[in-house]
């Protein structure tokens, strides 16, 4: 199996000469006033409320996801096929693999959690939390461990980077010393034992060990946090990471707060701090027309060398031969992501419009400049009526940024007036336009895994009969087994290369959430699109790391289901056919994939029960036993292992013995018999019978070990003895991404059932007559092909 999604799926705006009715949908980045309700009182109030806010809307990206996640939100500037690591802020390739090789410089990387999971006994939303989630070199990685940060004085491993371990604590390179104690600091404030989430807690001594929650050691954290403060990378990883997770940490933000909570050196604004300001044109040679929105025309370079420099206000002009009343608004944005265009990762500043041909934008927020380089973006949004042709740009007036005495007493930066390109209005929309007829393509594949990211559905091409004609909505039905909450989100996407999947530099338009099955993408703006240049669009999923095993989806879009926007005019919606795509299962993650101790099968020692089938009609029952080891395991010689049966909630099993070889990586399925298993699955290899495996909700299966006198694991060991049906009617798959463990239905983890699938196992409800017998079980691994044959439309 493989994940269907780009490693690199940072979406942008449209970066070709096309025209735009705005590139974006409506703004999804932190929103200034995101820390309007902290109350900086004192550190208690301070501390309550930052929990409130960065808990709320809280998103939790799950760990399977969490290596696409950090694919973008560490992706270096200069490189967009490489990631910046951790504990040294080295380029590394995404595509390096996980291996070690000795050398903190070279090889793979993997996931690092600055708060060691164990802490947290591995459980969510810690784990995959990207505020304090990193990429990391695999060998820098393995040196960490789990030790707590402090400075070592005698260590025995030193890097390159300047990281160094004394087989007890951890000293990171200074470079990423203050972005390491942030994480930990956000850690201790964000988890606060609520709605069960572990409570966890810096400590200025050795912390506990497993499941302690603690980490260490303060007074070394907040030393860092002031010796090496936030810089324009470290708050642009912020942002990207409030713009997957929907929360910030406050820190990066807000450095003078940690003293305010934490105690410590209070931070301290430095004075006489300046920028230097450099223009770059990003005015679109393609000409524009009435009701364009979000044109971008200009970036501001804001570089400072150290501390920091809060922005109070930016002084703009009007070029070119519109009037203002012709220009909507012009907006400065925050282009976190550095392309040019005002996108679902930038923030935006402010909005103002033209009087006199000026404009100054005056921030509700002052906006805070950290060391490096900084990027803002002027655009321009045009009126639906322009009486002809115009042209348009802006100026940044010279010297016209100035300072906020909440960054210190600062020196306005001097520069000459920065002008924009000038863009070609053609003047005003036509109404009555149409579309050319729509094309479709399935872009769907068989299988995607749980927790995978765009993967694709459907294609689309469009293109205006005449003149112009704006994108404004398209409605699609799910029409198969996936539930709304299996669908984390559905996009729609400007596929530039028509390749049907999503690359780095391609644009989100929309995104939308099914309700009842059903979805609307509405676009904010609206997608211009223009005679004798059509358009590629690409649907895609994101299926939730919870979704439904063997659930899958199908997605149609609507007959009719493509509206226009009165922003191009009073234009005509096309009649088109609905188009469906062939469909999707979901199966189970890969197992392995980097991080320093992530639980996958390959880790396991032991055989395991790995599926329980019990049908819905006549004796079509099934136990899989998986040897997850790298060599063949027998089971008959020298080991001697039968699997136990307790039926009927009795404590007296009956013995159903077991013979040959489970090869490595493999499995060995035993069924209660042949007329009624083959006709449903076919021919699966090695599969044995045996009257005794006959369950129906509520027995019970150890797999013994006679030559040790031993369980080796068991499905539901611990309702032995208890009749109550647990099991009926579904298929039980074990989760094979978790430690490894005894199997039992309930125990220490959460008990699961057919609607909400936890603890150790998957379920999914076998239907009717066994009717989707062939959709929710795999017997013989979860790698045998499946095929959408078995894939019917509910």
């Amino acid at each position: 199996m493989f994940r269907l999604f780009s490693s690199d799926t940072l979406r942008v705006a449209l970066a070709t000469g096309a025209i735009l009715a705005g590139a974006v949908v409506a703004q999804a980045g932190a929103p200034v006033s995101y820390y309007n309700t902290a109350n900086t009182a004192s550190g208690a109030t301070l501390r309550s409320s930052l929990n409130d806010i960065i808990s709320a809307g809280f998103s939790r990206v799950g760990y399977s996801s969490a290596e696409v996640a950090l694919n973008v939100i560490d992706e270096d500037p200069a490189n967009a096929s490489n990631n910046l690591l951790m504990y040294g802020r080295q380029s590394r390739n995404k595509n390096s693999g996980t291996s070690q090789d000795g050398n903190a410089a070279t090889g793979g990387w993997n996931k690092e959690h600055s708060w060691p999971q164990s802490s947290f006994n591995e459980n969510e939303p810690m784990r995959s939390d990207i505020h304090a989630l990193f990429p990391c070199d695999s060998d820098a990685n393995n040196y960490r461990s789990n030790y707590p940060y402090k400075i070592v004085t005698n260590p025995s491993y030193t890097d390159v980077f300047g990281n160094k371990d004394d087989n007890k604590d951890f000293e990171p390179a200074n470079i990423d010393k203050g972005r390491a104690a942030r994480a930990i600091l956000y850690m201790d404030v964000r988890y606060a034992g609520e709605s069960g989430e572990r409570d966890l807690v810096v400590i200025n001594s050795a912390p506990g060990g497993t499941g302690a929650g603690e980490m260490a050691y303060l007074s070394y954290l907040l030393a860092w946090h002031i010796a090496y403060p936030p810089d324009a990378w470290e708050r642009v990883r912020n942002q990207k990471g409030y713009n997957r997770q929907r929360n910030a940490n406050p820190f990066v933000d807000h450095p003078e707060w940690v003293a305010t909570i934490f105690g410590g050196t209070a931070w301290a604004m430095t004075d006489n701090d300046t920028l230097t300001v450099t223009g770059q044109n990003r005015a679109p040679v393609a000409n524009q027309s009435a009701g364009a929105q979000d044109i971008p025309l200009m970036t501001l370079n804001l570089g400072l060398a150290a501390n920091q420099f809060h922005v109070n206000s930016v002084a703009l002009g009007k070029l070119g031969t519109i009037a203002d009343s012709e220009v909507a608004a012009v907006k400065l944005w925050w282009d976190v992501d550095n392309d040019g265009y005002a996108t679902t990762a930038d923030v935006l500043l402010d909005t103002r419009t033209f009087s006199g041909g000026n404009a100054t934008f005056t921030l509700s927020h002052p906006f805070y400049v950290a060391p490096g380089n900084t990027k803002l973006l002027v655009t321009g949004s045009l009126s639906t009526s322009i009486g002809g042709s115009r042209t348009f740009g802006v100026r940044a007036v010279a010297n016209g940024i100035t300072h906020h005495a909440s960054g210190g007493t600062d020196v306005a930066p001097a520069f000459t007036n920065l002008d924009s390109g000038q863009v070609t209005i053609v003047g005003a929309y036509a109404n009555g336009d149409t579309l050319n007829p729509v094309t479709f393509v399935d872009r769907s594949t068989t299988s995607a895994e749980i927790g995978a990211l765009d993967v694709p559905l459907v294609g689309m091409t469009l293109a205006a009969a005449t003149n112009e004609w704006d994108l404004g909505s398209v409605d699609v039905t799910q029409t198969s087994s996936a539930a709304d909450l299996d669908i984390d989100v559905l996009s729609l996407i400007v596929d530039n290369n028509n390749n049907g999947k999503v690359d780095s530099g391609e644009p989100l338009l929309a995104s939308t959430v099914l309700s009842g099955g059903a979805a609307t993408f509405n676009l904010s703006p609206p997608y211009r699109l223009l005679a004798a240049s059509p358009r590629n669009l690409l649907i895609t999923a994101d299926i939730s790391d919870t979704a439904v095993l063997y659930n899958g989806i199908k997605l149609r879009v609507n007959a009719s289901g493509i509206h226009s926007s009165p922003t191009g005019g009073a234009d005509v919606d096309p009649a088109n056919a609905a188009f469906e795509s062939a469909g999707t299962l979901f199966l189970p993650i890969t197992p392995g994939g980097g991080d320093e101790d992530p639980p996958t099968t390959s880790t396991w020692t032991k055989l395991l029960i790995s599926e329980v089938f019990e049908g819905t009609s006549g004796n079509l029952k099934f136990v899989e036993i998986h040897n997850p080891t790298g060599a063949a395991i027998d089971l008959d010689s020298p080991n001697d292992y039968i699997l136990k049966k307790f039926g009927n909630g009795g404590t007296t099993a009956t013995n159903i013995p077991l013979a040959g070889s489970v090869p490595a990586g493999g499995y060995f399925v035993i069924a209660n018999n042949s007329a009624d298993f083959t006709p449903v699955f076919g021919t699966v290899s090695g599969v044995v019978y045996n009257t005794n495996v006959n369950h129906n909700g509520n027995e019970e299966y150890q797999l013994f070990n006679n030559t040790t006198s031993s369980v080796t694991d068991t499905f539901g060991g611990d309702r032995i003895g208890n009749a109550a049906d647990f099991a009926k009617d579904i298929v039980a798959m074990r989760k094979l991404d978790v430690p490894e463990n005894d199997g039992n239905w309930g125990g220490t983890q959460p008990s699961a059932d057919s609607d909400s699938p936890s603890g150790y196992w998957a379920t999914r409800v076998v239907t009717a007559i066994n009717g989707n017998a062939t959709t929710v079980a795999l017997p013989g691994g979860f790698n045998v092909p499946v095929t959408m044959s078995a894939f019917s439309i509910d």
